[in-house]
This record gives structure tokens, C-alpha cells and sequence, in this order.
């Protein structure tokens, strides 16, 4: 029973852990992993898988994703494909499917998406571990407009049954009322 307690506070912690890596979405990319905070993460095509290629001025305007001790997958990622990686300076970067992971300094608030295609080698992460190309940006963009239309006929369709149904009951009153 002893034992038992003492177990209880590290349990008790890990489950207060923000999670290191965590899914989010929007209609544009559809789902792509962000950190705990909701702020978006990239990926380099110049790396390799494990090593990052990304140093000085690079490193100010993508900061890579540091952690001290194992990173902390949140909902929807694979935890099997979260792992980390020893920078040059002995700093350890966040990796997910080999690749090293980053943030963009231009992405302000959780969800900006501003790094997506720059250079054509920088691009949003799918909890798949592969970059999000444009071609799958265009398709949940199209995928979110037909969601948009189907709405708006809906709404139409419902709109011009309330006007029937109201022409009718005026109808019936003006003749009631004869």
C-alpha cells in the first residue's frame, strides 16, 4: 500500500504534462501537428532524417522545437514516431518521423500557418509525419468550399419551403377572411 502511494504523485504529475506535440486543423491544410500551445510546427526538406541542417540564420527565423527530457504526444499523434535529436550546440530537438521539427518566428497566434511552402522546403507536418503538400491544401480547401455550398443549399432549400409554407398560410388567411 506504501508503494502504492508513493506512485501516486508522478502519476498525478504526468497527466498534468502539456503535451509536447499535439494535432490541430483548419479548412485550408486539414489536420497538422502543432505544440502543446497550438502553435504550428514545419518541417525542413533540407534535413535528414535525425539531423537537422538548420543552424544561425536559419535557426532565428525557424527555431527548432527544444525539449529537455522524451517529448510529450497529445492527442492524434504517434507517439512511436515522436523522438529527438542532439543539435550541434548539445541542445535537443524535438523529431517527429525523423524529421526535426520547427517553429516559423513570422507565425504569431496558435494555428498561423504563414511557414507553409516558403522556398518550396518548408512545409506544415501531417500527423503521418510527412509534409503537407500544396496539392493536399488545395484539396481540403475544395473539400471545405463543397462543405460551404452543401450548407448553402441546405439553408436555400429551407428558406424557400418556410416562403411556401408562409405564402400558403397567408393565402388561406386572405381567403378566411372573405
Amino acid at each position: 500500500v506504501v508503494l502504492g502511494l508513493l506512485a501516486l504523485p508522478a502519476m498525478i504529475s504526468a497527466q498534468n504534462v502539456t503535451p509536447t506535440v499535439t494535432v490541430t486543423q483548419n479548412d485550408t491544410l486539414g489536420s497538422f501537428l502543432a505544440d502543446g500551445n497550438g502553435m504550428t510546427l514545419y518541417l525542413f526538406l533540407k534535413d535528414e532524417p535525425g539531423v537537422t541542417n538548420c543552424y544561425g540564420t536559419c535557426a532565428e527565423n525557424w527555431p527548432p522545437l527544444l525539449v529537455e527530457g522524451d517529448p510529450v504526444a497529445g492527442d492524434g499523434v504517434d507517439a512511436a514516431m515522436l523522438g529527438t535529436t542532439e543539435r550541434t550546440d548539445g541542445a535537443i530537438q524535438v523529431t517527429y518521423n525523423g524529421w526535426p521539427l520547427y517553429y516559423y518566428a513570422k507565425d504569431v497566434a496558435p494555428g498561423d500557418t504563414v511557414g507553409q511552402e516558403v522556398g518550396n522546403v518548408w512545409y506544415v507536418v501531417s500527423p503521418a509525419g510527412e509534409q503537407i503538400p500544396p496539392a493536399a491544401a488545395a484539396a481540403a480547401e475544395v473539400a471545405a468550399t463543397e462543405a460551404m455550398t452543401e450548407t448553402t443549399a441546405m439553408t436555400d432549400t429551407m428558406a424557400m419551403t418556410d416562403t411556401a409554407a408562409m405564402t400558403e398560410t397567408m393565402a388561406m388567411t386572405d381567403t378566411a377572411a372573405m
